[in-house]
């Protein structure tokens, strides 16, 4: 059966010639080029979403501000402006659990790529394990981009015509933002994929539903900081009304590095505790440990 499949899986790709002869970036067109329908889908479909809550929040705030005490106390609360405060709440904590959902999708393919045979004929073409590496990834990240900047346009748009004051240099940091942060749980998916591409979809699909409930009823019900931080929502902060938590942002460019670089080499154990640590221990612990296990690698190598 597994012959059957890979034999298929060949007939499915190019050449051998002709892939060795095909650079990267091209790879990345091809594959955004092949994936057209499915991300003009999610990013008119996340612009929407968009659309639809700055009219929500138009809709909610404005008879609230029509009273004096709920203007104070609002005012005192959020520590800004009222309208900022609230459609970055609501709409980016919404556009990340969509985000996420996006890498979940392409960790999806990856999967099937690794557990059908045909990453198998890919790297035997010749073609490396790193080149495709930076292909997957370069690819999410094109497409989050595509996706977060049509989002970013509409829902600015949008709230020119209903007469919120939305910085548009901060809506287009925290529209930005959201491509790491799909980066992020497709690392995450690229470490669990190379450990178990069977069981990759459903345990990152597990852990982004647990890091959504843990980043939205921590602070309600008064968790511990330390459970709080396992929670990859809270490294995106709140850029609308508060700009980006560059700590967060370093932070989730280590995790994809420590991710995805995870995939070249059968360390995933070790990879889970990297992000582990980098999450609850912050940037120094994590990056120490990753040099110690480099350090171990290398004289065990040699």
């Amino acid at each position: 059966r597994p012959a059957c499949r890979l034999i298929a899986s060949a007939r499915a790709l190019p050449a051998t010639a002709d892939k060795a002869e095909t650079p990267a970036d091209a790879n990345v067109l091809r594959v955004l080029f092949e994936r057209r329908a499915g991300l003009l889908v999610w990013a008119a479909g996340i612009a929407f979403l968009g659309a639809v809550f700055v009219s929500l929040t138009k809709t909610v705030i404005q008879p609230l501000m029509s009273i004096p005490a709920l203007t104070q106390f609002f005012g005192g609360f959020v520590q800004g402006k009222l309208y900022t405060s609230f459609l970055g709440f609501f709409w980016l904590s919404t556009a990340e659990l969509l985000f996420a959902a996006f890498a979940i999708a392409q960790v999806a393919r990856w999967s099937a790529e690794d557990s059908d045979g045909r990453l198998e004929v890919i790297l035997s073409q010749p073609q490396s394990r790193a080149i495709v590496i930076v292909e997957r990834a370069t690819s999410l990240a094109f497409g989050a981009a595509v996706i977060a900047a049509g989002s970013g346009v509409v829902v600015g748009i949008a709230s020119h015509n209903q007469g919120m004051d939305i910085s548009s240099e901060r809506l287009a940091e925290g529209s930005l933002l959201l491509v790491p942060f799909a980066l992020v749980f497709a690392a995450a998916g690229s470490v669990l994929a190379a450990w178990n591409p069977r069981a990759a979809v459903g345990l990152l699909g597990a852990f982004a539903f647990a890091s959504y409930l843990t980043a939205e009823l921590g602070p309600l019900f008064n968790w511990p900081a330390w459970v709080q931080d396992f929670s990859a929502f809270k490294l995106f902060g709140m850029p609308l009304s508060s700009g980006i938590d560059r700590t967060g942002l370093v932070t989730m460019i280590a995790i994809i590095i420590i991710g995805f670089a995870s995939w070249l080499f059968p360390t995933v154990p070790m990879s889970l505790l990297l992000i582990r640590s980098t999450l609850r221990d912050g940037l120094r612990v994590g990056l120490a440990i990753g040099a110690g296990v480099a350090v171990v690698d290398a004289v065990y190598a040699a």
